[in-house]
């Protein structure tokens, strides 16, 4: 939300000098907007279609939905949603 009000607030005012902290806050808020979604999307599809889920700690197996388990399908669904998160980015903000 910072980022955002942020952003708003340089761009609003449409500071020449302030371009370089526009592009940065732009690049924060993606980043943090790219971690919650990827968080999101690995927990609730591990929970819902891992097959296979290691404890992340000691790397034994546990049942889907523990605390701190992985999966892989999990972890690539994370890093979909991370990287489709970037790609709308590129294409929306131009960073």
């Amino acid at each position: 939300a910072i980022c955002a009000v942020g952003i708003a607030g340089l761009e609003r005012f449409a500071m020449p000098e302030a371009a370089f902290a526009v592009q940065l806050l732009k690049l924060a808020f993606v980043a943090s907007m790219s971690t919650k979604l990827s968080d999101t999307f690995s927990s609730e599809i591990g929970k819902a279609y891992g097959r296979t889920t290691y404890l992340s700690t000691t790397f034994q197996r546990v049942p889907p939905g523990t605390e701190g388990a992985v999966s892989a399908e999990g972890t690539a669904a994370g890093v979909a949603a991370s990287v489709a998160c970037a790609v709308f980015a590129k294409a929306g903000l131009g960073l």
